[in-house]
C-alpha cells in the first residue's frame, strides 16, 4: 500500500468538508434577490441535475458495495461507463445546486475544487492499480475517469 504524503493527508482533511462548506457559503454569500434562481427554467434544470446526481450516487454505491463484498473490481452499472461515478455524482450535485440557486459563487467553488477531486481520483486509481493490477489497467483503458467521452 502506498505511503500517504502530507498533501494526501491534507487532501483527505480538506476536500469533502471544504467542498460542502464552500457550496454552503456560496448559498449565503451570493448577491441575489430570491432564494432560488430567478428563472424557472434554471430551477427545473437544477432539480433535474440534482435528481440525476442522486440517482447516479445511489446506483454507483450499490454496485461498489456489491463489488467490495465480492472482493472484485466494480465494473458494472455506472462503473461500466466511468471509473469514479460517486465523485462524478458529487460534482454533478454541485452543478445542479448552482443552477437551482444560481449564484456564480457555486460555480467558482466547483472550479476551485474540481482539481482537488481530480487529485483524489488519481490517488484512488494508484491504490486500485496496487490492488487489482492488470485488471484495473485494462479497465482504465476502456472507461473515462469522470465524464464520458471527455475526461
Amino acid at each position: 500500500m502506498m505511503k500517504d504524503s502530507w498533501w494526501m493527508r491534507a487532501l483527505d482533511t480538506v476536500l469533502r468538508p471544504g467542498f460542502g462548506l464552500g457550496l454552503l457559503a456560496a448559498q449565503f454569500l451570493g448577491d441575489r434577490e430570491s432564494l432560488f434562481s430567478p428563472s424557472w427554467y434554471l430551477v427545473g434544470l437544477g432539480v433535474a441535475i440534482v435528481l440525476a446526481a442522486v440517482g447516479l450516487w445511489v446506483a454507483a454505491s450499490i454496485h461498489c458495495f456489491r463489488a467490495t463484498e465480492a472482493g472484485a473490481l466494480a465494473t458494472t452499472g455506472p462503473y461500466a461507463v466511468i471509473r469514479h461515478p460517486i465523485y462524478a455524482s458529487v460534482l454533478l450535485l454541485g452543478v445542479g445546486i448552482g443552477f437551482l440557486f444560481f449564484t456564480w459563487l457555486h460555480f467558482l467553488v466547483l472550479a476551485i475544487f474540481f482539481p482537488l477531486w481530480w487529485l483524489e481520483c488519481k490517488r484512488e486509481e494508484t491504490e486500485m492499480m496496487e490492488e487489482f493490477g492488470d485488471a484495473y489497467a485494462a479497465y482504465k483503458e476502456q472507461t473515462e475517469m469522470l465524464i464520458p467521452g471527455i475526461l
